[in-house]
């Protein structure tokens, strides 16, 4: 499971790929951590290998936690029309 707390894996021979961590427990703190993870790659913090996979994974990861938003949503709704129409 999940913390919602993604460390970097430590590394012997080179600094770690980001020098923060990454925040993707629910979609506002992963939002930020995006946000944080393009501003450290323009001040050049990150390499850019490691920034595209970043933002490739936070990018997924978003859109899973926007799916399992939206089935949610999907599910109440359901509930609220079967009462309605009760």
């Amino acid at each position: 499971m999940l913390s919602g707390v993604l460390h970097a894996p430590e590394r012997e021979d080179t600094q770690a790929p980001v020098p923060f961590q990454l925040r993707l427990g629910n979609l506002r703190s992963s939002r930020a951590t995006l946000a944080r993870v393009i501003r450290e790659y323009g001040k050049g913090g990150i390499d850019r290998n490691v920034f595209k996979d970043l933002v490739y994974a936070i990018s997924v990861l978003v859109g899973v936690m926007k799916t399992e938003r939206d089935e949610a949503l999907e599910a109440r709704l359901e509930e609220i029309e079967k009462a309605l129409n009760a």
